[in-house]
């Protein structure tokens, strides 16, 4: 197959990971995979290096037309059979330039997220009259789709995948290094969070329910985020931030955590729990989205109530004062984490797509 995605994003977040993962492990499988995104993107220097091609393209709007011709373009000249866009402006210039074009191409969008609003109804019958169907990355998010009024036929959920191997990548000199760097002990209890602005505001005024000998990381954000908070709150554990990491830096730090939380009711999949579970690190995460597709409740981590600070401060005690559970969830988060395999991922999307050449 001729595959293009499509994303104007393509930055440091985990959808720029999933899309190159996507795209890479298609490209292997023998298809023609190329990637239109910024070409100062992450994602364009990470495809470069890739068995995918990449394909620079201008995003400035819903409706930038040079990028519609950029597409149409592309389109002609590889002989593209399937568009899959993936951010909101790609998925308006990808239906236009079919629509105005005519182009011979199925166009699928992949959503990732909830949504935030429902964009009213012509934005609803477009997305639906203008594409073959939507892909969700969990089944939570495919009943938020429906509950806006989306056909359920016309979504169709395949799991986001992280790689197997990631605990490979561990370094135990970086560790070190961040232990040192962070005045983290091996012995220090360290509630960690791990993850681009989401609620973290949560885990804060979770806080004072806790022992104030906790030390607690944050991974992704920097303090000004969360300053607010802090000064209302006063929380009296020692609160360290990390700000925003690469990849590879940012899987050592899962190690430097007694447990991971992940306060989001946004996340459609929550790669961070799937990441986390593969090095060994036990999650808590809020009842928001595809993370209650992903934790199995008091098996392989424990779901907390969103918005309710001293449920979510009960489950992070009940995993530290509890050996023997939070051994057999790290255990179970292990075996859980193994059903989300880029792999799979992968495989899912090419029968996904196979099946509309049938």
């Amino acid at each position: 197959m001729n595959i293009l995605f499509l994303t104007y994003q393509g930055d440091m977040a985990g959808s720029t990971r999933s899309i190159f993962y996507l795209a890479d492990g298609l490209a292997k499988k023998g298809h023609n995979v190329f990637v239109g995104c910024r070409k100062e993107s992450l994602l364009f220097s990470l495809v470069e290096n890739s068995n995918a091609t990449p394909v620079a393209m201008s995003f400035s709007g819903r409706l930038d037309f040079k990028n519609i011709r950029e597409i149409r373009q592309i389109v002609n000249e590889r002989k593209i059979q399937i568009i899959n866009a993936q951010s909101s402006y790609d998925r308006y210039t990808s239906i236009l330039a079919r629509l105005f074009y005519k182009l011979p191409v199925k166009i699928f969008h992949t959503r990732r997220q909830r949504p935030r609003s429902d964009g009213g109804w012509i934005q609803k019958q477009f997305y639906i009259k203008g594409t073959d169907g939507i892909i969700v990355v969990s089944e939570e998010l495919k009943r938020m789709f429906i509950a806006k009024g989306y056909p359920a036929n016309h979504i169709h959920v395949i799991y986001n995948g992280v790689p197997e191997n990631i605990n490979t990548l561990i370094n135990d000199n970086t560790l070190e290094s961040l232990r040192k760097q962070h005045a983290i002990a091996s012995h220090d209890t360290v509630v960690g969070c791990i993850s681009r602005k989401k609620s973290q505001e949560e885990l804060i005024r979770a806080l004072k329910f806790m022992d104030p000998a906790i030390k607690v990381l944050f991974v992704g954000i920097d303090k000004e985020f969360l300053q607010d908070e802090i000064e209302r709150e006063s929380p009296k554990q020692e609160i360290i931030f990390a700000g925003k990491k690469d990849w590879e830096e940012t899987l050592h730090y899962y190690k430097l955590c007694t447990l991971n939380v992940l306060p989001s009711r946004m996340d459609g999949f929550g790669l961070v729990i799937v990441e986390s579970m593969l090095l060994g690190t036990p999650v808590v995460g809020a009842n928001k989205g595809g993370i209650i597709n992903l934790i199995e409740n008091g098996v392989s981590g424990l779901i907390y109530e969103f918005g309710n600070p001293e449920d979510l401060a009960k489950k992070i005690q009940t995993l530290l004062d509890d050996r023997t559970k939070k051994d057999a969830m790290i255990q179970n988060g292990l075996n859980r984490a193994k059903r989300f395999s880029v792999a799979q991922t992968v495989i899912n999307y090419e029968n996904f797509f196979q099946s509309f050449y049938k």
